[in-house]
């Protein structure tokens, strides 16, 4: 077996075993990692894994049923390289792990399979009816070609639909008429690139790519973080002629801003109720350098009245939701827990409104709410395209 690893040796081997992706001789002083916190053992976190690559690769460790515990417990969300000052991308080198377990024919977590049992069947997560993809945009009308083409992903076309609807009221707004794929649309690929069945989402992405160059467009718009990354990221790689410009929404509506294309209603709301703030989904900023932390910040600040606080820990220092890597799928206690203390970072603030930009991240939030309804329960968890949707005058 050929380890997909191996590419990565030198990059593995950069690792001093310092500890700053522990928060153990960082910058900052608190942990930055969860995952080792929660479980308690070196081989849960960065530092460990990458030990684990080390003798992965000279033969003193094998790919066993006894380490897709460890494979797959990882958020994948990029905090180790934030405090790593080394050039070693985790992120790539984790999720190559992942495609080892997938090519030594490893059982998967449950979970995990069942996912990709589900793109098999339906083109989604969920494995819910193809055709019910659409359902959010029935009354809307939307074109199927056009210059700009939403891609609202999963999430937002299934469980999240407000997202969805929000950004078209937003886009419309603003004077803009989108077009969507409608039911051709599929899962754009990144769950199956997670899972390590990359010859899958090679699949899902050639597909996709195919149909949105179809419509003629020049910029595709993604409303969920992890569609935009993929989008932006994996499918040039695995498509060269993908050359559409691709935008997450945070980033077109702080060009509609800059242009004062949005025109808001005066709030009622006043004091307390009109503190807000936001969390940074990992895919959005700190994965491959995205670094998209400045333009969601202007949009929410463009809202008049709007009292924006950060929380302690923001930009690529921000914690993940919890869901990020498939864990919600693999251990949903664990994600809601980190959830949970995201969340009270939020309160420190004063915020009645909590805003993300990634429905996944949205999702594991209002559980986190539920677990700690006694100290959480007065925080609105809302996306940012919701947000703006609600004070805007048009929308």
């Amino acid at each position: 077996m050929t380890l997909n690893i191996k590419q990565y040796e030198e990059n593995i081997c950069y690792c001093s075993r310092c500890g700053n992706c522990y928060g153990e001789a960082a910058l900052e002083p608190s942990s930055t990692c969860f995952l080792r916190d929660y479980y308690g053992w070196e081989s849960f976190g960065p530092r460990g894994r990458l030990n684990m690559c080390r003798h992965l690769m000279d033969g003193t460790l094998q790919y066993t049923n006894e380490l897709v515990e460890r494979i797959y417990s990882d958020l994948l969300c990029g905090a180790c390289s934030s405090f790593c000052v080394l050039p070693i991308p985790h992120f790539d080198i984790f999720r190559a792990m992942r495609k080892d377990a997938v090519e030594a024919g490893l059982k998967l977590p449950k979970e995990i399979e069942r996912i990709v049992a589900s793109l098999d069947k339906a083109g989604n997560v969920f494995g819910a009816p193809k055709d019910n993809r659409a359902k959010w945009a029935t009354e809307l009308a939307l074109p199927d070609k056009g210059d700009l083409v939403y891609f609202p992903g999963c999430y937002s076309s299934y469980t999240d639909q407000e997202t969805a609807i929000s950004t078209i009221k937003v886009l419309r707004a603003a004077g803009l008429d989108p077009a969507i794929l409608g039911t051709e649309e599929s899962c754009c690929g990144n769950p199956l690139l997670l899972s390590g069945h990359a010859n899958k989402a090679e699949a899902f992405i050639k597909e996709n790519a195919r149909k949105l160059m179809a419509t003629g467009a020049k910029t595709v718009v993604a409303s969920c973080a992890e569609c935009f990354r993929t989008l932006k990221v994996e499918y040039p790689k695995i498509v060269p002629d993908f050359k559409v410009n691709v935008l997450h929404t945070s980033q077109l509506m702080a060009q509609l801003v800059q242009e004062n294309r949005l025109h808001y209603k005066w709030p009622t709301a006043e004091g307390r109720a009109a503190i807000v703030t936001y969390h940074d989904p990992c895919q959005l900023g700190r994965l491959e350098g995205l670094g998209v932390y400045d333009q969601p910040r202007k949009v929410i600040q463009s809202v008049p009245g709007t009292n924006f606080i950060e929380m302690p820990r923001n930009q690529k220092l921000a914690r993940c939701c919890g869901a990020g890597g498939l864990v919600k799928n693999t251990n949903d206690g664990m994600a809601t827990n980190i959830a949970v203390e995201v969340l009270h970072e939020a309160n420190s603030t004063g915020a009645m409104t909590f805003i993300t930009s990634c429905p996944r991240c949205k999702k594991n939030f209002k559980d986190g709410v539920k677990k700690d309804p006694m100290r959480l329960l007065h925080l609105k968890i809302v996306d940012l395209n919701e947000f703006i949707a609600m004070h805007l005058v048009d929308a």
